[in-house]
């Protein structure tokens, strides 16, 4: 997942991203836990990272 990769580059990076598009660390934390964020949240993340919405999602099925 991007995301994971951010964070595995480092807190820095990752609290950058946080200051750029005012996303709480907290949602972030949801997004780690596959936790309900907004399509806002989502947007935000995308438009800070120039990607799509698919490169920080995973669909997994429910069982």
């Amino acid at each position: 997942m991007y995301l994971q990769r951010i964070q595995a580059a480092g807190c820095a990076y990752e609290q950058d991203l946080l200051r750029l598009t005012g996303v709480s660390s907290a949602t972030m934390a949801k997004l780690n836990t596959n936790e309900y964020v907004s399509l806002e949240v989502i947007d935000k993340l995308c438009s800070a990272l120039g990607c799509q919405p698919g490169d920080l999602l995973e669909h997994i099925a429910e069982q």
